[in-house]
């Protein structure tokens, strides 16, 4: 890491007692900011070391709050139709027990696509610019939803609006880089994430109210609409650095064309896209939590707004383990952090097991939903950690400035492969052979994520990201730079 500082004096104007003090000032620059970017410090913090000072920053806590807020929007919005589901089966024409598979593949699909776009975007206008687009674009697609009449213009409409929020993700990550120091990284991806889990928790509360008391599926989109709106006022307070509002870096298509291939070809980038690609079939099968709950009651003990509620269970499993388990993550040692991964992922496998042997039978007892409730949730904590936390971690480590364009390869890779699966095999499952099997294939996939996952938090935890060279797949060397960050823009700064 090249750092540049440069001590100066600033002297203030007592006028009450007519002198002048003095004060020691550093200004210090690094190449892990971006633009131009500095940190001023004076009496004895100026004697900290920059590493120190750089490693330990993060925003104020009403940043942090604003951070949470913009993207609890975006989940808000996209989670409006999955809410909707059980109430689309007496709705829509053609509405049946496989249809939310099908239409959940279509928009997992969406989702993957939607990602190639924010790399030149995100570098192109800022982070901040490029959430107010998308904020916009989702707000009229959920209008757009809700006067959609049947299974094939809902799974269109879906498809555009995870298409729409592909960037969201990526934009906050570039927002996260900008203001947090090297040691915070891990809290600020902890921030979106919580804020990812307990808005999609608290949009189902809110939907699923909506829907009991008898109001049409179609009030949700709308209500989802005006979010949007609210979310896109607030970005105009967002800014992409501590010291600029936007961030802009020259760049063109074949740039980050480049830097994608360059990517690509990594043998770490594909460690880490093997357990995506796992852990993405497994968060998303979160959404179809209501339909299975459904699936398994009586009309009498789970009608539509009640299955609403039902799926927040899925999500308080995933927040415990962003929130508990990634505390611990935060604070274990390097084998520590494998350890508890790899248990909490053998816990997933453990619940699927447990739902297998007595969660399909149709029942009408309380103690028998409350019993099922338990085990997704267990079966949603080892998720929830494993998804969110690590995986935030190596974004940002290995892409440095072109974070957005890592993070956007790696939704890519994740949800183009649950999209193959959802419509694949998760369709035809659950139509033909029922939940049973949907549950066994959910224990295995926990099971060889937990195998992955090993092998991939050895490599991110035992790499030094900033001298270790990148190792392709296909070997070879890259020329343009000599380090695992090769092809990220880096500024210098000169002292004058």
């Amino acid at each position: 890491m090249s750092v540049t500082y440069l001590s100066f004096s600033i002297f203030t104007a007592d006028k009450e007692n007519d002198h002048f003090s003095q004060m020691e000032m550093t200004r210090i620059k690094t190449d892990d900011f971006s633009g131009d970017e500095a940190v001023l410090l004076s009496g004895d913090e100026a004697a900290l070391l920059p590493g120190e000072l750089q490693a330990s920053f993060e925003p104020t806590t009403a940043r942090k709050c604003l951070l949470f807020g913009t993207y609890a929007c975006v989940i808000l919005a996209i989670s409006s139709p999955l809410n909707s589901y059980a109430a689309m089966v007496g709705d829509v024409p053609g509405f049946d027990k496989s249809s939310p598979f099908f239409i959940l593949g279509v928009a997992t699909a969406g989702t993957g696509l939607g990602k190639v776009l924010p790399g030149y975007v995100v570098a192109r206008y800022g982070a901040r610019r490029t959430y107010l687009g998308i904020i916009l674009v989702l707000g009229s697609l959920c209008a757009i939803l809700s006067f959609c009449n049947s299974v094939g213009t809902i799974a269109i409409v879906q498809f555009c609006i995870e298409f729409g929020a592909g960037s969201a993700w990526p934009s906050h990550n570039e927002i996260v880089r900008g203001h947090f120091g090297k040691a915070t990284i891990g809290k600020g991806i902890q921030i979106i994430s919580f804020s990812s889990r307990s808005s999609d928790m608290f949009g189902k509360i809110m939907y699923g109210a909506l829907l009991y008391t008898g109001m049409s599926w179609r009030w949700i989109p709308r209500l989802a609409a005006v979010i949007c709106v609210i979310g896109a006022l607030a970005s105009r307070i967002h800014k992409d650095s501590h010291h600029q509002a936007d961030v802009q870096r020259e760049a063109s298509v074949r740039d980050i064309f480049d830097r994608t291939i360059n990517i690509c070809r990594r043998k770490r980038f594909w460690k880490a896209a093997g357990t995506i690609m796992l852990l993405t079939v497994l968060k998303k099968s979160g959404q179809l939590i209501p339909m299975y709950f459904v699936a398994t009651s009586s009309q009498t003990l789970v009608n539509d707004g009640t299955a609403s509620w039902l799926g927040t269970i899925f999500q308080c499993g995933l927040l415990l383990g962003i929130v508990a388990g990634g505390k611990c993550y935060n604070s274990f040692s390097d084998r520590g952090k494998r350890l508890l991964c790899g248990g909490l992922l053998f816990l997933s496998a453990s619940a699927s097991v447990g739902i297998v042997l007595i969660g399909i039978h149709e029942t009408d007892s309380i103690a028998m939903l409350l019993c099922r409730g338990l085990l997704v949730v267990f079966f949603a904590i080892g998720i929830g950690l494993n998804y969110y936390i690590p995986i935030g971690i190596f974004v940002i480590r290995i892409g440095k400035e072109d974070t957005a364009t890592v993070s956007a390869l790696m939704d890519i890779v994740g949800y183009l492969f649950g999209s193959l699966f959802f419509i694949a095999v998760l369709t035809p499952m659950v139509r033909e052979l029922g939940w049973t099997w949907v549950w066994i294939f959910y224990a295995g996939m926990s099971l060889l994520s937990a195998a992955f996952g090993n092998g991939f938090l050895h490599m991110l935890h035992e790499t030094d990201w900033a001298s270790a060279d990148p190792e392709y797949v296909c070997g070879g060397t890259n020329t343009s730079a000599g380090v695992e960050n090769a092809g990220s823009l880096t500024s210098e700064y000169i002292a004058t």
